[in-house]
């Protein structure tokens, strides 16, 4: 990623694909405030599984108002992963 996350979003990432890389959770929920940085968070996950081997791309479903900044965000932060963005 481009972005330096700040420590408590490297540290959720991390503890997050742990735990998904030793197949105990199959998924999570970032329950941050808002502003405090979900997006990145949830992309170095992407990234960091991605690396593993776990997946090679991402669905995002947000709501109409994120769907360019999502686009943005992954295009920038991770250039190379397949993604799709759905809004409802």
């Amino acid at each position: 990623m481009k972005t330096k996350l700040f420590d408590y979003q490297d540290k959720t990432a991390g503890d997050i694909v742990n735990r998904m890389h030793d197949l105990k959770i199959k998924g999570a929920y970032l329950g941050f405030e808002t502003g405090t940085g979900k997006t990145l968070t949830s992309l170095s996950v992407a990234e960091r599984l991605k690396k593993l081997g776990h997946i090679d791309g991402v669905i995002v479903i947000c709501p109409v108002s994120k769907v360019d900044d999502w686009k943005r965000d992954i295009t920038y932060e991770l250039p190379g992963i397949k993604h799709y963005v759905v809004s409802f």
